[in-house]
């Protein structure tokens, strides 16, 4: 009787333990689950920013990539502008110089004719203005050079002849300073200097 108590005592002990063993596993298992969840929770965020990151890099990259061909081609079609600017202009100055070794020059001589200055303007040895220094030379070179095509880019080449021992400085600097003008208002004219003096 006595050995049949002590094992009954042994397996009421044996069971609380049982029971005590099965509430920690119950626990453990509890707060693993929830850990799990947890962590889940965490991994899919930080993938859910990944992927966000990587989405708005890719859009960045894209936006550059964008940009970056606009640039390019905006530098080609400026190359390809310059590029038909200096054949239009190349064509243009060979037109000019061959009308000029065919005597199609503008020019401007200064005379001095019974102690007055006059400017005598033609064009392929035809005459085209007279003026005098007490004009508006600027205004009238800059009509008549519209008129032969300056406006329209046509490429002149003028030449201004006079006789330093005979003109007045004066007069030729008026007449310096009209030629400056039509060089400024068109650059597509093209002016010479040639002093008949000895």
């Amino acid at each position: 009787m006595n050995g049949f108590r002590k094992n009954k005592g042994i397996v009421l002990e044996l069971t609380s333990l049982l029971d005590v063993i099965m509430i920690m596993l119950f626990w453990v298992m509890t707060d693993v689950s929830a850990s799990a969840d947890s962590q889940k929770e965490d991994a899919k965020a930080q993938v859910q920013a990944v992927t966000q990151q990587l989405e708005e890099q890719k859009q960045k990259s894209a936006d550059e990539l964008e940009k970056l061909r606009e640039d390019m081609q905006k530098q080609i079609d400026e190359a390809y502008k310059k590029a038909e600017s200096i054949n239009s202009n190349a064509a243009k100055n060979q037109q000019a110089l061959d009308g000029y070794t065919q005597g199609m020059l503008i020019s401007l001589d200064m005379r001095n004719e019974n102690g007055s200055d006059k400017l005598y303007i033609s064009r392929n040895d035809e005459d085209i203005m007279t003026v005098t220094p007490d004009e508006d030379i600027s205004g009238r070179l800059i009509s008549l050079f519209e008129g032969l095509g300056a406006a329209d880019g046509e490429v002149m080449l003028a030449a201004v002849v006079y006789d330093g021992d005979a003109v007045l400085y004066r007069n030729m600097r008026i007449v310096e300073n009209a030629v400056q003008a039509v060089s400024d208002k068109y650059e597509n004219v093209y002016f010479t200097y040639i002093n008949t003096s000895k």
